[in-house]
């Protein structure tokens, strides 16, 4: 049995079985998996980044760096993975077949807010409505106290350090 097509010439239809085979397999080696690894560092450091989400467009698929900023993915040879962390620009890289992708995030100052830590939460300073009491770390370097309260008492406006009892380590807050 032959096929006529609009020209009138006959195809068998093996041809055609054969022609749709080899298409197929082409975008089958098109979509081929490839297992992509990587660093990812800090560009202002270029120390390694713990905790950044890297996620495949289009996708749940994806996963973290670990402690030394590596990662390891399964996904297609012409995925666009996608890294994320706070503090960082998020970057869109397409693998294009690749197996390794180190990456250099740069960090994005403009979505930084400050926020103060209250003792029930934190939430931002600009939402905060009293006054607020600070006390640095090299103020707190320069005193020659040998706890945590000798010194923060009379640094902070509001803070009352008192001793309970005569006993070492007998302080407490109010």
């Amino acid at each position: 049995m032959y096929i006529k097509t609009l020209n009138k010439t006959t195809v068998p239809p093996y041809l055609l079985s054969l022609t749709f085979a080899i298409f197929g397999f082409c975008g089958l080696w098109a979509q081929q998996s490839v297992n992509v690894n990587g660093t990812v560092i800090s560009a202002s450091d270029e120390m390694p980044i713990p905790g950044v989400s890297i996620l495949v467009a289009g996708t749940s698929t994806g996963t973290t760096t670990d402690f030394d900023g590596n990662y390891e993915l399964k996904t297609t040879s012409d995925a666009v993975l996608t890294f994320s962390y706070v503090g960082f620009a998020m970057q869109e890289i397409v693998v294009d077949g690749r197996t390794q992708i180190n990456v250099k995030m740069v960090t994005n100052t403009s979505e930084l807010d400050e926020v103060v830590v209250v003792g029930y939460g934190t939430t931002k300073k600009q939402d905060i409505t009293g006054a607020i009491s600070s006390i640095s770390a090299e103020d707190v370097k320069r005193s020659i106290n040998t706890t945590v309260e000798q010194a923060l008492q009379g640094r902070a406006a509001g803070v009352e350090v008192t001793q309970n009892s005569g006993a070492p380590g007998g302080w407490g807050f109010s």
